[in-house]
């Protein structure tokens, strides 16, 4: 797992950063497509994001993850600013999700829910289970 040494210093910061403007969720991985009708599994990957019109904040937390910044064009109807957005998967998000779980007030029954699910492991195997009449067809 990784350190994260910065969000370990200061958790209430990003987990107050995560509760205004960010999110918590699963992403289902896009390999499962490609996967086999018969053997089929999909992989979902815990998720910690953040996004925000200001380059600073975005880059203080993005240095708190360890990861660079995605920049995001304006769209005129719903954003007439550009966006700056900041995702982490996998082992980084669920450590994140871990030292930041004490301080979240708006994302805590999710943060819950996903620790949860991957107590063993960073990313899942899901059975995908066909619907019954696709069986008798």
């Amino acid at each position: 797992m990784p350190q994260l040494l910065l969000i370990k210093e200061k958790p209430e910061v990003f987990a107050m950063a995560i509760d205004t403007d960010g999110w918590i969720t699963r992403h289902r991985l896009r390999k499962a497509v490609r996967i086999n009708r018969v053997y089929r599994y999909v992989y979902d990957i815990a998720e910690v994001g953040f996004s925000t019109e200001h380059f600073g904040l975005t880059k203080k937390i993005a240095d708190m993850m360890c990861i660079g910044i995605i920049p995001k064009p304006a769209r005129p109807p719903r954003h007439p600013q550009p966006m700056f957005e900041v995702r982490v998967r996998g082992s980084r998000a669920i450590r994140a999700i871990c030292l930041m779980r004490p301080y979240l007030v708006k994302w805590t029954s999710e943060a819950d829910k996903i620790l949860r699910l991957y107590r063993r492991r960073p990313m899942i195997p899901r059975a995908l289970v066909p619907p019954l009449r696709a069986l008798f067809y």
